[in-house]
């Protein structure tokens, strides 16, 4: 089946007029999260940042989303799974399980990013309203 990629990076669209073959949709959806690795990696080497709402979007020749990939998920999905869900859940709850420092800073800055990245589209759609007002 021929599949397209196309990355969202914030407001930015790559939209993939290529594609290419895939057996299935597990296959084309592990070429995703690869994908959207290298761009991580390249984006921290550059020393940007990367955005709470980056994706890639897995589609056909007729346009039908897939699957989603969010970059969010690559980064974080193999540091949430290193870890029980009983150990997770004692985390959240206050108890003083040890997680590394490393993982808890890294998730608190993806929290303080999605936040961030709500506040922008908030302002955005307040002035947005008060266009349509004026």
């Amino acid at each position: 089946m021929l599949i397209f990629f196309d990355i969202i990076m914030g407001l930015q669209r790559l939209a993939d007029a290529e594609g290419a073959e895939f057996d299935n949709i597990e296959a084309a959806r592990a070429e995703a999260r690869t994908i959207a690795s290298d761009i991580i990696i390249e984006e921290i080497r550059r020393g940007g940042n990367v955005g709470a709402d980056w994706r890639i979007d897995v589609r056909d020749v007729a346009g039908t989303i897939l699957a989603q990939v969010l970059f969010y998920e690559v980064v974080f999905e193999p540091i949430a799974n290193s870890y029980t869900a009983t150990s997770l859940r004692r985390h959240l709850l206050g108890d003083t399980f040890p997680i590394p420092s490393y993982h808890r800073s890294m998730a608190t800055v993806a929290e303080a990013r999605a936040i961030a990245a709500n506040v922008r589209n908030v302002v955005r759609e307040i002035k947005q309203r008060l266009d349509e007002i004026a």
